[in-house]
């Protein structure tokens, strides 16, 4: 799986809760869009790393939906799988903030110095 930028990634976001909503009973998209979603919807679960629907299983009223990778969404017992893509979700975050955080210091260290070539300290005014 390739590295996908926060852009790529939140793109991806919102795909993904569009054609969710797609699939919502008020919706008024036919069967084929439908189908069309649920092919969308696990692709772009496949590309973010998540596990993908199991559309074949039926629903059932108050029990929590399962996936194909055999976790269940807010279940107690969690697989190595999904605990590694949580880390690596979370790791890629820190990554991000610590990018972000170095770019900040950039700017902060840049603008101090334009400021003190701009503004004489006291021992040049007096």
């Amino acid at each position: 799986m390739t590295e996908l930028s926060k852009t790529d990634r939140d793109n991806l976001w919102k795909e993904l809760k569009l054609s969710w909503a797609s699939l919502k009973r008020g919706s008024s998209a036919n069967e084929a869009q439908k189908t069309a979603a649920k092919t969308r919807i696990n692709e772009i679960q496949d590309e973010l790393g998540l596990d993908k629907t199991d559309w074949e299983v039926p629903y059932q009223k108050g029990q929590v939906s399962k996936t194909s990778g055999g976790s269940a969404a807010g279940s107690t017992s969690i697989g190595t799988e999904s605990i590694q893509k949580a880390l690596d979700a979370i790791l890629n975050r820190c990554r991000e903030i610590q990018e972000e955080q170095t770019k900040m210091r950039a700017d902060m260290n840049r603008f101090d110095a334009t400021i003190a070539t701009l503004i004489p300290t006291q021992k040049e005014a007096a």
